[in-house]
């Protein structure tokens, strides 16, 4: 019989701030702690404010305790007297078996049902370390669905302990009318593993033995190799590695074809590169780059086509700004023949960014005005697409010749292709909308369209007033505005800002009336006249 005793070996880390020196140090067992300074002490060497502490709990101690799980207690002490935290660890005292033998296991997937409650593996020839073999069938795997789960298995020993619970993906996969292949893969002479040689996927799914590839001249090494191919089926699954002995020619020329990179771009900025999706194939190949305007394709030979001075390589990068509509294809010479390669790389350059131009339609109204709605006539171009922001100012002005918006009023939420403003205008007030390129590509900074739209806003004259028999003076004026009437014509009067905000409302009782407006700050104001009509007159405060 052997008898299996544990041992407890620990090493803890233990700190205490604002520099204390930790110089004593306790354990206990379970949860019969006897205070602060009774427990079973711990030699502490060296001390510090962080320190190493290792000691062994002695087998007399552990006797004293049943098999099972227990918790042993620690803490330390510092220099000035104050006891830690008291930290718990947790650990088992097993029982005497002889040998640690497996004797059962039991496997689930997925889900694990509990421990006993698996599908039992038969254990023959029970021993401390084991392989086990495990075969699910069909019948087994039916309930689940394609794809990856995971297998779980774990084993018991004499003692009726488990072990742990260990995990093993695997991938169900469905069985396929036809053994169809997707690609294939090669190598010459030596194998850089499954998955990482030369790949040539099939166009579409092709029976296993109907496979012809075509390896790149420049890949075959000339004299005597061996060649060997594998290929993937639809379900990810690759052949056997099959070989092929012989000494290699030279394949026919092919131009290759070129990766499919047309592009819209801003005018007067650079391209992005272009390569071979297809490498071509022949030997002493000469690749030549050509350009010609407009958005072609490349064939027939060279004329027409403009030859780019470039390094003899399969991968264009271009390094001039373009300015209109481009082609950019390959023509690969070898020593048997040349060509176009497959395809091309055609760049629209976008026209000079162009913010828009709004359409004329400046208006003269009489107060409260309503200004018709605000279009573009020209649109914006140049870029991928346009943003816009609508403003005003009152005042009576062009479009700004720089792209500053200093002076005007953002109007929140006008971010449309038009703008209709709201009715009761008061003053003079002029439209205008800054265009912000946006989208892919994104072309440049915002500015102004061209041209404003003017709202010239008039309410009545001196000499209407004045056949009414109203007479309104002075005007301008400082802090005081008459009224006089021949007849109580008027009964109330209100003034309105720049921004048609009321900002005085009288009524008016004699025919001789006299308005204070000290409190009035400098500026242009529309007054309105209420009665039998309701005239406007522009006034002006010093």
């Amino acid at each position: 019989m052997k008898k299996l005793i544990t041992l407890l070996g620990l090493c803890l880390l233990m700190t205490f701030a604002f520099g204390q020196t930790i110089n004593r140090a306790e354990y206990f067992i379970d949860d019969n702690d006897p205070g602060f300074g009774l427990a079973t002490p711990i030699a502490v060497s060296p001390t510090g404010s962080n320190i190493d502490i290792s000691f062994t709990i002695s087998n007399a101690v552990l006797s004293s305790i049943s098999e099972g799980w227990h918790k042993l207690y620690l803490r330390t002490r510092d220099n000035s007297g104050k006891w830690s935290h008291t930290l718990v660890y947790p650990f088992e005292k097993t029982g005497i078996i002889s040998g640690n033998q497996i004797v059962a296991g039991e496997y689930f997937i997925d889900e694990d049902p509990g421990f006993g409650e698996g599908v039992p593996i038969a254990i023959v020839n029970p021993s401390e370390n084991m392989d086990i073999d495990l075969s699910l069938s069909d019948a087994e795997l039916e309930d689940y669905d394609f794809g990856w789960h995971k297998l779980y298995l774990r084993t018991r020993d004499l003692n009726g302990k488990w072990s742990h619970t260990l995990m093993y993906p695997f991938e169900k996969i469905g069985w396929q009318d036809e053994n169809l292949v997707v690609g294939a893969e090669y190598f010459f002479d030596t194998d850089l593993g499954v998955g990482e040689c030369p790949y040539i996927e099939f166009d579409s799914p092709i029976a296993n033995d109907e496979v012809t590839i075509s390896i790149p001249v420049e890949a075959v090494p000339t004299g005597l190799h061996w060649l060997y191919i594998r290929t993937k089926d639809l379900n990810g699954e690759w052949s056997h590695t099959r070989s092929i002995q012989r000494n290699f020619s030279i394949v026919n020329f092919v131009a290759g074809t070129l990766q499919d990179n047309n592009q819209t771009i801003c005018r007067n900025t650079i391209p992005q590169s272009v390569g071979f999706s297809s490498p071509a194939a022949g030997s002493n190949l000469d690749y030549r780059w050509f350009r010609k305007n407009g958005l072609v394709d490349a064939l027939g030979d060279t004329s027409g086509w403009t030859r780019i001075t470039y390094p003899n390589q399969p991968t264009f990068i271009p390094t001039q700004n373009l300015l209109t509509t481009t082609t950019f294809a390959c023509w690969v010479q070898s020593a048997s023949g040349g060509g176009w390669a497959v395809g091309q790389m055609q760049i629209t350059v976008l026209p000079q960014v162009s913010y828009g131009v709004l359409q004329s339609g400046n208006q003269s109204l009489a107060a409260p005005a309503n200004p018709a709605q605000i279009s573009f006539s020209g649109v914006p171009v140049g870029s991928g697409s346009f943003s816009y922001q609508w403003y005003y100012i009152d005042a009576l002005t062009g479009t700004p010749s720089d792209c500053s918006t200093s002076g005007w009023t953002i109007i929140q939420g006008a971010t449309g292709a038009s703008y209709d403003p709201p009715s009761g205008l008061m003053n003079d007030r002029t439209y205008a909308c800054f265009v912000t390129p946006t989208g892919n590509p994104d072309c440049g900074d915002g500015c102004w369209a061209s041209l404003s739209r003017r709202i010239d806003v008039s309410g009545v004259g001196v000499e209407e007033l004045s056949e009414a028999g109203i007479v309104v003076y002075p005007n301008p004026f400082y802090d005081v505005l008459l009224i006089e009437q021949e007849t109580l014509e008027i009964s109330s009067v209100r003034i309105f800002d720049m921004h048609g905000k009321m900002v005085v409302e009288r009524n008016i009782f004699n025919s001789r009336e006299q308005l204070s407006l000290e409190q009035l700050a400098s500026g242009v104001y529309t007054l309105q006249l209420n009665g039998k009509e309701v005239h406007y007159l522009k006034i002006i405060k010093h």
